[in-house]
């Protein structure tokens, strides 16, 4: 919650930089950060413990409000979600400080591919995973990679594998879960995905 607005075909939306909704002017990011603010304030909600996800459409929009920089959200969770560089106005990557990161995606994801795509014709040109984990690796000054291996506990076959970026400096995190089953959540029975997100917060 919340869903977005509703288009012309009934579904709901966030407005993300897709090509067919380049007339679009709806401001989602400041809808959120407005709403996350209002809700603080009316319910007297942490400002410290206010927190973002979403998949795929909801996972673009993740990565909007952390690039943005207002610093209502600190700490960020998109699942098989991407950037598109060209639907937006305002340039990209000017958050104002290092916030804690965590992407989930698959290297089978057939909707959002993981290495991106530059020429797509449908949603529009979009980044790649590494792409984009590697900037807040970057931002947040990362010098320290564990690689580790998720059980195979239902034995489908289906691997999880993560990557959690750490420093020394400071406390903040990257982490990449790649997984294998497809445009979903990652939940393939090895670990509860939700349960992940929380824990690095």
């Amino acid at each position: 919650y919340p869903q977005g607005t509703e288009g012309n075909w009934g579904d709901n939306f966030w407005n993300v930089g897709y090509d067919f909704h380049s007339g679009v002017t709806i401001d989602d990011v400041g809808f959120l950060e407005s709403l996350a603010s209002h809700l603080q304030l009316t319910h007297q909600l942490s400002v410290n413990n206010t927190f973002f996800t979403g998949m795929s459409n909801g996972g673009e929009m993740c990565y909007l409000l952390a690039y943005d920089g207002s610093n209502i959200f600190k700490a960020f969770a998109p699942v098989a979600g991407t950037v598109f560089p060209n639907g937006l106005i305002n340039n990209l990557f000017t958050p104002n400080l290092p916030i804690p990161f965590f992407v989930t995606h698959a290297d089978n994801d057939n909707v959002t591919f993981f290495e991106g795509d530059p020429n797509d014709q449908y949603w529009g040109p979009y980044l790649s995973v590494d792409t984009l984990v590697n900037f807040w690796v970057n931002y947040n000054f990362l010098s320290n990679l564990n690689i580790d291996t998720f059980p195979d506990i239902n034995s489908n076959g289906k691997i999880t594998i993560s990557y959690k970026y750490t420093s020394a400096l400071n406390n903040n995190q990257v982490w990449l879960y790649k997984h294998q089953s497809g445009h979903n959540w990652g939940d393939d029975g090895d670990m509860v995905i939700e349960q992940e997100i929380y824990s690095l917060n």
